[in-house]
């Protein structure tokens, strides 16, 4: 049977105008169309729209013996459908006898009873079709308000819902029904199986994915559908996403996908759109949510909305010692600029510009994500045929008409022609939109654009392979590779660039080092990434340059 979106426009208003004036049609209906029963009751749900990733997630639904994967964003819609719809709906139909509700932390999971439990008591529209479907006797409005937390319950229909915590799981867990029988789980939603407490230890990681496969998977006689984002480099979902990637319905979801959001009636750019949008349309309830806003902590907005591992690594590996050695560098000159209600901070090191350095000029740019505090800034760096620092422009360069704009402004009002040899730009979320705009906009420039090697040879689309991945060993490569160069005393800081190495040092003996410069938070290390990809750039043409023969 099709669901509803899957009929053409007259179908789906005579199925509409059906289900809205005839009950026993409704309740029919909805058995075998979870899509519409969650329209219908769940119509709040949906002020924003539903996008077509939220339709596949239907669609796997529908297939009753199809087991899941489910990795998407924070507020993706992914936990409301699965882990509330669907189980209402299967409490409703007696779709199931038993289901798990599971996360790393037991109250996490009970969250997600309560959440159930307290909908099937307090919804008009559902118990005026489907009566009462949950009664513990304190169905009183202000009494199970009052309630915080619930680990288990049978609905009226029958079936029982728990929750479990993976932590804490032991295998086999048992249920008797009404009859007396022993029963096993027939349904299993696993939500947030990683958490960043237990990503830090592969140990942890490992124990996790053995309970799954050994215990929880052999002991259940149904479906389970697993759901979550990325956190780390390795966790659980990863695995299983790997190990099953042949066998289960797997699904990622990012927010923004080749540029783009992919939810523009929820998410926005700017704060300020958002703000406007939630006035006039919503009253202003904040319903539309700002990138801005949201990508303060870029770490935790890689992660939870475009599944990008945070980078969770050890301690720093830059030498104290050998740090305070490298020359530090006073700018030349300095050019506040003020581009789109921006200030960005031009600093020169060069007194003597020559035609040629144009051919052997390096440049890197971390994007990011805030203004000013506490905020993730930008860093855009130039390196010369040398290595040597020779320009760097801090604060928020957001998109690709700052740059254009910048680089143009510095040619006509000072003389210098920004053009650089080859152009590095991380690939978080920002740094693919700003990719992305430079295709568009100026093919030259996107010609200078760093592609992936590894990348390069497999994958055909060009844009997919171009900017650099941070990830773990990616990041940890390129302090490697700038930790080298200073032993080495080949390279030089500015300023700012030495305070925050300083924040990220080690001793001889290798030991940590606590420092936290005045003026720089060492939770950021925008110069560091962007003084690192520029390096990267000027590696790939000097491969010899930090000998590592020797």
């Amino acid at each position: 049977m099709k669901l509803l979106f899957e009929y053409d426009l007259k179908k789906r208003k005579e199925i509409w105008k059906a289900i809205n004036e005839d009950k026993a049609f409704r309740l029919k209906y909805f058995e075998f169309d979870l899509y519409a029963f969650a329209i219908y009751y769940f119509g709040q749900n949906f002020r924003t729209g539903i996008k077509d990733f939220h339709k596949q997630i239907y669609k796997m639904l529908d297939d009753k013996n199809k087991n899941a994967i489910i990795i998407g964003f924070r507020e993706s819609g992914k936990t409301a459908i699965v882990a509330f719809i669907y189980v209402i709906w299967c409490i409703c139909y007696k779709k199931i006898d038993f289901l798990l509700f599971m996360a790393y932390d037991l109250e996490s999971s009970k969250d997600k009873v309560l959440n159930v439990a307290n909908f099937l008591r307090s919804d008009k529209n559902l118990k005026k079709d489907f009566g009462l479907l949950f009664d513990d006797g304190n169905n009183k409005k202000e009494e199970f308000k009052a309630q915080k937390t619930m680990s288990k319950f049978i609905s009226t229909t029958g079936v029982k819902i728990e929750a479990v915590s993976l932590k804490n799981m032991k295998r086999g867990k048992q249920f008797l029904n009404e009859d007396g029988e022993i029963i096993r789980p027939d349904l299993l939603i696993a939500d947030d199986i990683d958490i960043e407490e237990s990503v830090k230890n592969i140990r942890i990681i490992d124990e996790n994915e053995a309970k799954i496969l050994s215990g929880v998977l052999k002991s259940l006689r149904g479906r389970a559908i697993f759901l979550g984002n990325i956190i780390a480099e390795d966790g659980v979902i990863q695995r299983l996403e790997k190990t099953f990637e042949n066998h289960w319905y797997t699904q990622r979801i990012s927010l923004i996908e080749n540029g783009e959001i992919i939810w523009k009636e929820r998410y926005v750019w700017t704060t300020k759109e958002a703000k406007k949008i939630n006035k006039e349309k919503y009253d202003g309830e904040k319903i539309v949510q700002s990138i801005e806003e949201l990508s303060i902590d870029k770490q935790s907005f890689n992660s939870d909305f475009l599944n990008i591992p945070r980078i969770i690594i050890g301690d720093p590996v830059f030498n104290l010692e050998n740090l305070e050695k490298i020359e530090i560098l006073k700018p030349y000159k300095i050019y506040n600029l003020r581009i789109e209600d921006r200030d960005f901070e031009l600093e020169i090191f060069y007194n003597d510009f020559k035609s040629d350095f144009y051919d052997y000029l390096y440049a890197g740019i971390d994007t990011g994500s805030g203004q000013g505090g506490d905020c993730d800034s930008s860093d855009l760096c130039f390196l010369d045929k040398d290595g040597k620092l020779y320009a760097k422009i801090n604060s928020n360069i957001l998109n690709y008409s700052h740059i254009q704009k910048i680089l143009s402004l510095l040619h006509s009002s000072y003389g210098f022609e920004f053009f650089p040899n080859s152009l590095c730009i991380e690939r978080n979320f920002l740094g693919i939109a700003l990719i992305e705009e430079i295709k568009r906009n100026d093919l030259s420039l996107y010609k200078k654009l760093y592609i992936s090697p590894t990348e390069g040879k497999k994958i055909t689309k060009y844009t997919n392979s171009v900017g650099w991945s941070t990830t773990k060993t990616s990041k940890e490569k390129m302090k490697e590779d700038l930790s080298r160069a200073i032993d080495f005393g080949k390279i030089n800081f500015s300023e700012k660039e030495f305070k925050e190495f300083k924040g990220w040092i080690k001793s001889q003996k290798g030991e940590k080092i606590i420092y936290e410069p005045d003026g720089v938070n060492v939770k950021h290390d925008d110069s560091i990434i962007g003084r690192g990809l520029a390096f990267q750039m000027f590696l790939q043409n000097n491969k010899d340059f930090l000998n590592y023969d020797t």
